[in-house]
């Protein structure tokens, strides 16, 4: 499948950090509608997503998260972040829960491998069956930011899924305009986010 996605540091932060794209092609947008439950197996732990997300993610094989467990051990001391946009949201998720997996094995093992620092996506899609998840996903990354504008009708494709911190921006905006209100994240008020704790939301 066409999954894009690139590992870099970026040296000004002093993070490493992982990205996801959004959908790239017909194959992407059929992932976004394949929304019928299924078990995606992450190192022989079970995480329970869509179909289509399932599919996709499996894709990559385990490439992008040994590229970036890779980097972050080479770039010691630097932050961590799993960021997407769109379709990369959905990606961006599974590869956090993907990530703690692996951090649990290695500490098991005796290996220091940093809990990841943040996650950010914009114009998050819901993935997530089960609605219980939120509260165990502040143990995957210290701090999570899912925004979602509320006329952004692309982020509520997926029914019967949660989020596991959702973050609202932009408010009603012209629902009349959704595709519009998809494609300019940079244009939200983001104030109310900036500084706050998210682990307390």
């Amino acid at each position: 499948d066409n999954v894009q996605y690139k590992v870099f540091v970026d040296e000004n932060e002093k993070a490493v950090v992982l990205q996801w794209e959004e959908s790239c092609d017909n194959e992407d947008w059929l992932h976004n509608f394949l929304f019928f439950p299924w078990l995606l197996w992450l190192d022989g732990r079970p995480c329970l997503t869509t179909v289509g997300y399932a599919k996709a993610y499996h894709s990559c094989g385990d490439q992008p998260i040994d590229e970036f467990i890779a980097m972050v051990k080479h770039k010691g001391g630097y932050k961590t972040r799993i960021q997407g946009f769109s379709f990369g949201t959905a990606m961006t998720k599974i590869a956090v829960r993907h990530y703690a997996i692996r951090r649990k094995r290695a500490l098991k093992s005796g290996v220091n491998l940093p809990m990841l620092d943040e996650q950010i996506t914009f114009g998050d899609v819901k993935i997530w069956y089960n609605p219980f998840l939120r509260f165990f996903a502040g143990k995957w990354v210290k701090l999570r930011r899912e925004f979602c504008c509320m006329g952004d009708f692309v982020t509520w494709c997926v029914p019967g899924c949660f989020r596991t911190n959702p973050c609202y921006v932009g408010g009603w905006r012209n629902i009349f305009k959704t595709n519009y209100n998809h494609q300019h994240y940079e244009e939200y008020d983001y104030s109310k986010y900036e500084k706050k704790d998210l682990r307390e939301v």
